[in-house]
């Protein structure tokens, strides 16, 4: 009885998972960027190769590790090569910048803000991305966005973790600066 949704997400961001198989989930995540969504997973906070976790694990997905404030892995997020890119995720046990704050991602906690810290920070950043990107080139499939976060990524050594196969620091001015002028032509 309920009505066909007329109006699908373009970009679907995923913070949960856990450890275990991920063939449902491939074959969900298949479906849904086929049908041109983009998916962003939450690579998870267990400090363990995200291999291992569903749907970080997925390979159709973009899958996102997290950084601390100086841009290096975050001590609890995932890795592996599973890792498509880092975005700032927080790191609670720092106060890097020293303004007195613990260094992690200001949030909207029910009525108030806190700061928290998480892969599920960092995938809400690169969605927001994805959101950008889907609104400069609508077609864009999620194979060439994963391709283009890529290869706009920041490597600086500081910013590039090892231990997630060389992934790198999200550049989003980089993304958008290459989609460039095709941007939303009415």
């Amino acid at each position: 009885g309920v009505s066909r949704n007329t109006r699908p997400a373009d970009v679907l961001s995923l913070s949960l998972g856990g450890p275990g198989p991920t063939a449902a989930y491939e074959d969900i995540i298949n479906d849904i960027t086929a049908a041109g969504a983009l998916v962003f997973v939450a690579a998870g906070n267990d400090n363990v190769d995200a291999n291992t976790f569903t749907p970080a694990g997925v390979p159709g997905a973009i899958t996102v590790g997290a950084t601390n404030f100086a841009g290096g892995r975050a001590s609890y997020s995932n890795y592996g090569t599973a890792i498509d890119i880092m975005a700032p995720g927080g790191e609670l046990v720092d106060d890097r910048n020293g303004d007195g704050y613990p260094d992690g991602v200001l949030s909207t906690v029910q009525r108030s803000f806190d700061f928290l810290q998480g892969t599920s920070m960092a995938t809400p950043h690169m969605a927001g991305l994805g959101v950008l990107m889907k609104s400069l080139r609508p077609g864009l499939t999620q194979p060439e966005a994963e391709q283009l976060i890529k290869d706009t990524m920041r490597t600086d050594s500081s910013l590039t973790c090892t231990e997630c196969g060389n992934a790198g620091l999200v550049d989003a001015a980089a993304v958008v600066a290459q989609l460039g002028t095709n941007a939303n032509e009415p």
